[in-house]
Order: C-alpha cells, then structure tokens, then sequence
C-alpha cells in the first residue's frame, strides 16, 4: 500500500466496463438465432432511458423491435454523430432489412437459415453505439475480443440449440 493510497477515496476514477465487440456480436447474435440481438436492443434502450429521462419500458421495445426498432437505429446515429462519430448508416434501409431477414424465420427448412443473417444490418448501429459508450463521461469502456464466462455459458446452449436445429434439418421433421 502506498502512502497516498489512505487518502485516495476514488474521486475522479472512471468506473471501468467491458464493450462487447463486432465479433462477439455476430457470434452470439448467430449461436443464440438472433435472441442476443433482442438483449442488445433491450441493453440500448436501457441506456437510452437513463440518459434522456425516456418513459419508456426497455424489454418491450426490444420484444416488439418491429414497432421500435427504427426509432433506436435513428437515436443512436443521433446520439453517436453528437459525440463525432463521422460514419452514417441509412436507419430505413437497415431496418427493413432486418425486419425482412427476421420474417425468413417462416420459410420451410433449410432456407429459414438465411434469416440468421440479419445481425449484418445491425453491425453499422452496433459501432455507432459502442463509440458512444466509449466517449461516455465517467466510464473507462474497454472494448474486448474474448467471450465472458456468461457468454460461453450463452455460446454452449446456443450450440446446443444449433446442433438440434441441424439434427432436425438432416433427419428431417416427422
């Protein structure tokens, strides 16, 4: 212990957080089918709701992400480009897009695979936000490349339920 750590009561410390990366992102977004990506939405509206004294319910807006969706890809963009993010995503398109792949969930097996695509139109939103967080006052984010003990718990049930849904498409539904 050092002498002046008696006095060092922790004023002025960033409190530390970890970001999850674009590559963990598409990683549980794909193992989980799209369920991370509906945990991410709710993660952001939270935050949204403490900064801009929001009265809304998070976890509904990220169940209902196609009412809701567009709303946050617009706010984040916002929100991102007041912090000096200079790259511009187009809110619309991303969102049909992903509404649309989402939709391919209905197709019969194997094409409802295609729908797990649609984590590619939420990778430009996904940074956007991560670079707010990063400027965030009285934070230290971290972004970081590896899974959490959380996530690979996450990761292996999310295997699991791959490995039944592949089962399911090689022997074929009864």
């Amino acid at each position: 212990m050092k002498e002046n750590d008696i006095f060092d009561w922790g004023f002025g410390k960033k409190e530390e957080k970890e970001l999850v990366s674009v590559n963990v992102f598409v990683i549980l977004f794909f193992l989980t089918m799209g369920l991370y990506g509906t945990w991410w939405m709710y993660k952001t509206w939270r935050y949204l709701k403490e900064k801009d004294n929001l009265d809304i319910m998070p976890a509904m807006r990220a169940i209902f992400a196609i009412i809701f969706l567009y709303e946050l890809l617009v706010r984040i963009q916002e929100r991102a480009h007041s912090r000096g993010y200079q790259q511009k995503y187009y809110s619309g398109p991303l969102f049909i897009g992903f509404i649309l792949l989402s939709f391919l969930t209905q197709l019969p097996a194997p094409m409802w695979v295609i729908s797990q695509l649609a984590f590619l139109f939420l990778i430009s939103p996904f940074t956007a936000f991560n670079y707010v967080l990063m400027r965030e006052e009285g934070l230290n984010y971290k972004q970081k490349d590896s899974l959490s003990q959380r996530q690979i718990i996450l990761a292996f049930f999310g295997a699991v339920l791959w490995s039944m849904a592949i089962m399911e498409l090689v022997m074929g539904g009864s």
